[in-house]
C-alpha cells in the first residue's frame, strides 16, 4: 500500500477513534473489518470467470495475487 490512503486513515482515526468519547460510533472488530474490506471466500473462483471478458489472463492473475497478498498482509483471513 502506498502513501495515498494515509490522509484518509488520519481523517478516519481523528473522526471516529481518537475523540470518540460518546461512543457514538462503535469501532468494528478485526473480523468485521475483514468482512467489509475483502471479497467473499468464493471470490477466488468467481473473479476469473467474470473478469475474463475484460482483462487478459496475466492481468487476472496479477490482480488476484495482489488482492490475496493484501488480505494476507492484513492478517489471517476469515470471512
Amino acid at each position: 500500500m502506498g502513501l495515498k490512503p494515509l490522509p484518509l486513515f488520519k481523517e478516519i482515526y481523528e473522526t471516529y477513534i481518537k475523540n470518540n468519547k460518546t461512543k457514538k460510533h462503535k469501532t468494528p472488530s478485526t473480523k468485521e473489518c475483514r468482512k467489509k474490506l475483502f471479497p467473499s471466500k468464493n471470490w477466488i473462483n468467481k473473479f476469473p470467470q467474470i473478469a475474463k471478458a475484460h482483462l487478459s489472463q496475466s492481468a487476472i492473475k496479477k490482480d488476484m495475487k495482489r488482492t490475496i497478498e493484501k488480505m494476507n498482509h492484513f492478517g489471517n483471513y476469515s470471512a
